[in-house]
């Protein structure tokens, strides 16, 4: 029996709390309705606190895995986190163009754990955008792009790298506006405020985010088509929704996943 569930795939590292990687990417996006397979890229020794070590896969097992996967179905959304460098990153797009065709991505380019362990090491702002064309959105956060633009405005910057992916700045760490998370779409840009007072910080929080867009503009384009902005713009919502509920779910660093109305 074809199974007609909407399916989405996941691809990161395996954190043993549970608070970030796959673990966390299919808890959230079976809260938002949507089955997710997932595809582990790495082993990370850590807690909820911070990362001793982490032990990669292979590209090739990287690949047999995403093979796999979509000999059960053809993906259409992907929602990508931790790669090791530029490299396995390159293989994962190759992969995901070579076994599912027209997969629409979602990246969270995780550049570095709250804790200090450096992820995609080398990759400078060129090489970042020339990766823009290949994916959907982007996710980043306040320090990944300081880390890849030192000295540019935030603002400018992704207004002008929306001409070549949507972009999603989470607002978690800016001093002046915090909770303002902000979607430029081809140079507009549209504000997202907070709708919580205050928030308990979490572990895994940006992972929960990107998991939670990947599943929502699944849901919100299985009836429109993928040109339409407004469905954009009601996924985001939708997820920072999500998000939020999930961030004062719990006061510690590791939150409940629980099914949010947010239709």
């Amino acid at each position: 029996m074809k199974d007609k569930r909407l399916q989405i795939l996941v691809i990161a590292g395996y954190d043993p709390s549970a608070g970030a990687g796959i673990l966390a990417d299919v808890k959230t996006a079976e809260s938002n309705s949507v089955y997710a397979y997932a595809v582990c890229t790495g082993f990370t020794f850590q807690n909820s606190s911070r990362i001793a070590a982490v032990r990669w896969f292979s590209e090739e097992d990287i690949s047999t895995q995403i093979r796999l996967c979509c000999e059960d179905t053809l993906f259409e959304w992907v929602k990508l986190g931790i790669t090791q460098d530029p490299s396995m990153l390159a293989g994962i797009l190759g992969s995901l163009r070579k076994y599912c065709p027209g997969v629409k991505i979602i990246w969270d380019p995780v550049l570095s754990s709250s804790s200090g362990t450096t992820f995609m090491e080398g990759l400078g702002a060129a090489d970042f955008e020339r990766l823009l064309p290949q994916v959907f959105m982007i996710t980043p956060n306040l320090p990944e792009l300081y880390a890849l633009y030192p000295a540019g405005n935030p603002e400018a910057i992704c207004a002008r790298l929306s001409r070549k992916t949507i972009v999603y700045l989470k607002g978690g760490h800016d001093k002046d506006w915090p909770g303002r998370d902000r979607l430029f779409i081809r140079g507009v840009c549209h504000t997202l405020a907070s709708g919580i007072a205050e928030a308990f910080q979490k572990h895994g929080s940006g992972c929960v985010l990107s998991t939670a867009l990947t599943a929502n503009l699944a849901r919100e384009f299985a009836t429109v088509p993928v040109e339409a902005d407004s469905a954009v713009v009601k996924a985001a919502l939708k997820s920072k929704q999500y998000t939020e509920a999930f961030l004062n779910s719990h006061p510690g660093r590791l939150g409940w996943h629980k099914a949010y109305e947010n239709e």
